[in-house]
């Protein structure tokens, strides 16, 4: 099958001549990645593509795009590969030994925030250093010579504790919105990270739970301990009582699969707690980073061990410091959104998990 859907719902082409690959992505429709590569096959047939030695830049972008796909987050492959197609629909069917650094600058002058123009840089010199160091078709990166311009990062907007609670009462008691914004906010996660939660990752024994990040230099997954405080207790075994399946935490119920994102969730919710701007979960994080360090306390050291941070430097953006352990700061986020944790205490839900007969669920030992 030279022409399919890939996971991001974009469709994309592939075949190959004489050995030599050709292939394009990022089409919205079926027919318009056919249509494409009709085109991109006579151009061949006419040896169009072969006037010139070298490869085409379209190709050694595909490749690294492939590269990224099997090893980077969903998003940055999507404003990569925007990136790319930009760049291409500027200089079409451009050999990559021949990409000029004027070429790039006039590309960048097209941008219109310093702060466009340092991402499509940076985005630019990602794929000609993969093309330099990997598939070895240059041997100098275009875009190095080209400076960064100055850019003041706009200040992160951290809601108040007000807003937070009002973004808890106006979860739709029906779904599982609640708990899905708990359990981010209580563990200090990433969306992903709790999208992507099994039941097997959650001990109810033990009080905690992995989380699962990817965030590493070989991009590999890697897991997280969290401990549970009461409110996450409750919340989680409430959701194990209920279950329909064995195997994920947030379920899709309509796709029987788990969720792969939640694009539309944090902009309703927002609106509907009267919050505008909207906010996405990405600040939930900072916030909880925030409170723990300036209410709680608690130390950089462990706010990074609840982010998930390699580097101390990337914390410290989140938060001001101080002191406390993990498990001191899950209990001192207790009761803090208006949940009744005592409803199932640790002693209780732990009693009843003793009475079941073999299918305990969750990592019980």
């Amino acid at each position: 099958m030279s022409v399919w859907k890939d996971e991001y719902g974009r469709w994309r082409y592939r075949f190959e001549r004489d050995k030599t690959p050709y292939s394009e992505r990022g089409f919205p429709t079926k027919r318009d990645a056919q249509a494409a590569e009709a085109v991109r096959k006579r151009e061949v047939a006419r040896g169009q593509k072969n006037t010139n030695q070298g490869t085409d830049l379209t190709e050694a972008a595909d490749a690294y795009l492939d590269f990224v796909q099997r090893g980077m987050e969903k998003e940055t492959y999507r404003q990569k590969l925007r990136i790319y197609q930009s760049f291409l629909s500027m200089f079409p069917n451009v050999k990559i030994h021949t990409v000029t650094p004027k070429q790039i600058t006039v590309y960048l002058a097209t941008c219109k925030t310093n702060d466009a123009y340092n991402r499509h840089r940076k985005e630019l010199s990602a794929l000609f250093e993969y093309a330099k160091d990997i598939l070895g078709l240059v041997t100098v990166n275009p875009v190095a010579v080209i400076s960064r311009l100055p850019h003041t990062p706009k200040k992160k907007y951290i809601p108040n504790e007000k807003e937070i609670l009002s973004l808890v009462m106006a979860c739709d008691p029906k779904t599982d919105e609640k708990e899905l914004l708990i359990c981010i906010m209580l563990t200090v996660a990433r969306v992903d990270e709790i999208l992507r939660l099994k039941w097997e990752d959650v001990n109810f024994e033990k009080r905690i739970l992995s989380k699962y990040t990817k965030k590493t230099s070989d991009k590999s997954y890697v897991p997280i301990t969290v401990p549970m405080n009461e409110d996450l207790y409750a919340v989680l075994w409430k959701m194990w009582e209920k279950r329909t399946q064995e195997t994920y935490v947030f379920f899709n119920e309509r796709n029987q699969d788990r969720y792969y994102s939640r694009p539309k969730f944090m902009k309703s919710l927002c609106k509907r707690a009267g919050i505008n701007p909207h906010f996405g979960f990405h600040t939930l994080r900072h916030y909880m980073a925030s409170l723990m360090s300036d209410k709680m306390k608690v130390s950089t050291k462990t706010i990074q061990q609840f982010l998930g941070h390699q580097s101390m430097k990337t914390t410290e953006i989140y938060l001001h410091s101080l002191e406390a352990s993990m498990t001191d700061a899950a209990d001192g986020l207790t009761g803090l959104f208006g949940l009744e944790s005592n409803e199932c205490s640790g002693e209780v839900c732990g009693e009843v998990l003793r009475k079941k007969d073999g299918s305990t669920g969750g990592n019980i030992e």
